[in-house]
């Protein structure tokens, strides 16, 4: 009877401890619940896009040149998200594209070569070389316009005349729709430095390069 009341009382003691307990943790600690989900109040990381990789690992089996200059097309316009974010209290203000000349005179073969490359899946490169979706580009400077031999250019190309200069590609390379009303070219080239390497890339595809225009200096 005796050992029966201490464990009764041992029993309502242990009750009365975690009771005691869970009142004073309710009153220590207080349970914040979110109005949303986190999801929905976090803001969604941007994917990294790496066009670079995107184009060494395009699928092999795009037979058609036209696909292929659809697929360069597409990853030009891709967004480059791995670039500085500059803040809002940035002062830096547009960036000035130096003159041609200057940009050539500091372009990088090696560099315009690799540029080349994504030129390759419309246009061949080599002497002889035939056409594609796009004309050979061997001696492309100083070639007249709309000349090349075996291949139908555009209304507007053929109606423009003239010859390939630096600056004419220069700008052409930049916006091909926007230079030539009618152009079947997709492919762009928007910063100034890869166009610039890619010119004189194209200037040693040639048994008599064209002559680099001079920079101006101050004395001129």
């Amino acid at each position: 009877m005796f050992n029966g009341v201490r464990y009764g009382a041992a029993i309502l003691g242990c009750l009365f401890v975690i009771v005691l307990a869970q009142g004073v943790g309710g009153a220590v600690y207080q349970v914040q619940h979110l109005i949303e989900p986190a999801y929905r109040i976090l803001p969604r990381p941007e994917p990294y896009v790496d066009r670079a990789t995107l184009q060494r690992n395009w699928p092999s089996g795009l037979g058609e040149s036209r696909d292929r200059a659809t697929l360069v097309a597409y990853m030009t316009h891709i967004p480059e998200t791995g670039a500085e974010v500059e803040g809002p209290t940035s002062t830096r203000g547009p960036a000035v594209e130096l003159p041609l000349p200057t940009l050539l005179a500091q372009a990088d073969v090696a560099k315009g070569e690799r540029v080349a490359a994504k030129c390759k899946s419309c246009h061949t490169l080599e002497q002889g070389g035939r056409n594609g979706q796009g004309p050979n580009l061997w001696n492309v400077v100083g070639r007249p316009r709309a000349q090349h031999p075996g291949f139908d250019y555009s209304d507007g190309l053929r109606q423009l005349g003239g010859e390939w200069s630096y600056d004419s590609l220069f700008e052409y390379l930049k916006n091909p729709k926007g230079y030539v009303e009618g152009s079947a070219m997709n492919f762009v080239l928007r910063k100034a430095e890869d166009r610039a390497n890619l010119l004189v890339y194209l200037r040693t595809l040639s048994d008599s390069p064209v002559p680099l225009p001079q920079p101006v200096t101050a004395q001129q």
